[in-house]
C-alpha cells in the first residue's frame, strides 16, 4: 500500500479488523498509521466521517481502548505500590509513575469522558468535549514522551 500523505486508496476489512483491534487494546491511531501495511491516519479519519458503519465500530473500538487504559492504570498501580513496598523502586520511580498514570488517565477522560471524568470524584456527570481522534493522538504522544523521557532517568 503506498504511504503518500492524504493518500485515500481503499483499505481491505482485515486492515481495518487489524487496525480496530489494536486500537481497543490500547494501542494510539497514529502508532497504528506508522505500521507500512497500514493507511495513512488522514484517510483513516476521512473513512471514520464518510462511512456510518466504519465511524460505529471505530468509536466502539475507542471506547474499549479507553476501557485498556483505565486497566493498564490499575496495572500500573499494582505495580507500583509492589515495588515501593518491596524497596525497588529506584530514585525518580514515584514521579514517573505519576506522569505515566496521568496520561493515562488523561486518555481514557478523553476518549469516554461520560465514563471516566469525574471533576471532583462525585458520580458521573454528562458533560461534552470537542476534540477529534487527531487531537487526542497528539496528546497522548505528548504525554508519551514526557514518561519516555522520565523512564531514561528512572
Amino acid at each position: 500500500m503506498s504511504k503518500k500523505i492524504g493518500d485515500n486508496t481503499p483499505y481491505p476489512e482485515e486492515i481495518k479488523d487489524e487496525m480496530l483491534e489494536r486500537l481497543a487494546r490500547g494501542e494510539s491511531l497514529r502508532s497504528i498509521c506508522r505500521l507500512d501495511h497500514m493507511p495513512v491516519k488522514k484517510t483513516v479519519i476521512l473513512d471514520w466521517r464518510a462511512d456510518e458503519a466504519w465511524g460505529i465500530r471505530y468509536n466502539q473500538s475507542r471506547e474499549m481502548q479507553a476501557d485498556s487504559l483505565a486497566d493498564e492504570v490499575l496495572d500500573i498501580t499494582k505495580e507500583a505500590i509492589e515495588k515501593l513496598e518491596s524497596g525497588t523502586a529506584k530514585n525518580g520511580y514515584d514521579r514517573y509513575v505519576k506522569l505515566r498514570m496521568e496520561a493515562l488517565k488523561w486518555s481514557a477522560e478523553h476518549l469516554m469522558p461520560n465514563k471516566y471524568f469525574r471533576p471532583d470524584n462525585s458520580a458521573p456527570q454528562k458533560i461534552e468535549i470537542k476534540l477529534d481522534a487527531s487531537q487526542i493522538d497528539t496528546k497522548i504522544n505528548t504525554l508519551s514522551a514526557e514518561i519516555d523521557a522520565l523512564k531514561n532517568d528512572v
